[in-house]
């Protein structure tokens, strides 16, 4: 399978072609593409947490109308090993609008196509989606990394916690979203190797990861990041739709009504209740020995076990989210430089 692509390192039409991702031309090690545009709030402090972790990050930013670039080749100044940029300089449409449904499987301005210019220049036989809006918890981070350069046959799922700011502006204290807390849990994130049978297909909303064989042997790696899309000034909405719409009135307005809806809890109180023996999440599953207040404690205590001794791969949802919730966020504190550096950004045009 081919697909067109382009860079702005290319004098021609990039044409992606999979035997490209043969893990025999690739060395060991893990990748992480970054597929930017318009992410500056949180770009420096994300990239920050994992450079050194990561054996390299791929960024490619486009029709960027902020600080981005800088940000990224600054960076790259500082970390020549570990970073690597490029520009792709075709326009990409819009996610999940007409436009974009309207793109064929062989347009250069699909998600699809940036995707997989991407990932095409990426080197090592291991890769990680990395977003703009993603900072690490790196002691996570680092042994998920471990983990997957010992042993990946198959996607590896990991998930972030979604923060976002109380509605009380009195208190503007970082909390949980309570309706969606993680962020990944559905499997939109992870590792996986690079082969022939590794790449991104143009669908009408989006992209869709082919990710080949998906692995029944291998645990998630678990809670790995912070996800600060919420935190952003625009909630995230600008990347794509709203800077090509050109409508800043809506894009307010949206904004404001995506805040208001938020319900947080702060992050000790969400752990408190949703991680643990006595955790919600733990109390809602199926088995009556959980459902149980009484003989809940002991049946946690030895599917913990179990998972430790590595007997128990892959757990229900709602107990594994529970036991990585206790397991992953333990101690787990968001770096407030990375606010700080949120705060003193410049607005964009």
């Amino acid at each position: 399978m081919k697909a067109a692509s382009a860079g702005a390192d290319d004098t021609a039409a990039f044409h992606f072609d999979t035997e490209t991702l043969n893990p025999a031309n690739r060395a060991e090690g893990v990748s992480a593409m970054l597929r930017v545009r318009d992410g500056a709030e949180f770009l420096r402090p994300g990239l920050e947490s994992c450079l050194d972790i990561f054996d390299e990050v791929v960024a490619v930013h486009h029709q960027c109308g902020d600080a981005t670039p800088q940000i990224l080749h600054d960076l790259a100044e500082r970390h020549p090993d570990r970073l690597k940029v490029y520009e792709y300089p075709h326009e990409v449409v819009p996610p999940n609008t007409a436009r974009h449904a309207e793109e064929g499987a062989a347009s250069l301005r699909t998600i699809a196509a940036l995707c997989n210019y991407a990932l095409s220049k990426t080197t090592r036989r291991v890769v990680i989606k990395h977003d703009a809006d993603h900072i690490y918890i790196r002691p996570n981070l680092a042994r998920a990394v471990a983990a997957v350069r010992r042993r990946c046959d198959g996607f590896v799922p990991c998930a972030g916690v979604n923060l976002a700011r109380s509605r009380q502006a009195a208190r503007g204290a970082l909390g949980v979203s309570l309706h969606d807390p993680l962020c990944g849990a559905g499997g939109d994130y992870g590792f996986f190797p690079v082969s022939q049978h590794t790449w991104f297909a143009h669908d009408d909303r989006n992209e869709t990861a082919r990710y080949g064989p998906v692995s029944r042997s291998l645990p998630a790696a678990g809670i790995v990041f912070w996800h600060v899309k919420l935190l952003q000034k625009h909630c995230g909405l600008r990347e794509y739709r709203w800077r090509h719409d050109n409508n800043l009135a809506e894009l307010h307005r949206r904004a404001a009504a995506i805040r208001d809806a938020i319900e947080t809890l702060p992050l000790d109180e969400f752990l408190a209740r949703f991680g643990g023996a006595n955790g919600l999440l733990a109390a809602r599953a199926g088995h009556p020995l959980f459902r149980n207040r009484i003989t809940r404690p002991l049946a946690w205590h030895g599917v913990r076990a179990l998972n430790r001794a590595g007997i128990v791969r892959r757990l229900p949802p709602h107990l594994a989210l529970s036991y990585t919730l206790e397991r992953d966020l333990r101690g787990a504190s968001f770096p407030e430089a990375a606010l700080g550096a949120h705060n003193s950004m410049p607005p964009t045009r």
